[in-house]
């Protein structure tokens, strides 16, 4: 064999072991996804006792059940091998699920 075909199957054996770690990297690895919970309590919070006019004892009830269901959606998300990292936690090239997460809390909420 010579030095020629020698570098070339190296070469192909060099790419076929890299795509094959990338991969499984892809497949083994759950991915990270980010939740902002104080934008997602805030604002709901506070639009649905402008909306409803509601006293402060009763937004402390369904604030309550609220972060309930937060944490249900939260646990079923982390269900899927995903991580979730509440923010404000400094992490990059993560995908925001807050509004996801915020669509699925009000269908569950709403069914009730």
């Amino acid at each position: 064999m010579n030095i020629r075909n020698l570098v070339f199957t190296l070469g192909i054996s060099v790419l076929v072991s890299l795509a094959s770690s990338f991969l499984v990297v892809k497949l083994m690895v759950p991915e990270i996804k980010s939740v902002s919970l104080d934008k997602l309590l805030d604002n709901h919070i506070a639009q649905v006792k402008t909306k409803y006019e509601m006293t402060d004892e009763e937004v402390n009830t369904y604030s309550e059940a609220f972060s309930l269901q937060v944490e249900k959606t939260l646990d079923a998300y982390g269900e899927g091998d995903t991580i979730i990292i509440v923010s404000p936690a400094v992490v990059r090239g993560t995908t925001d699920i807050t509004d996801d997460v915020y669509a699925s809390i009000l269908e569950n909420i709403e069914s009730k």
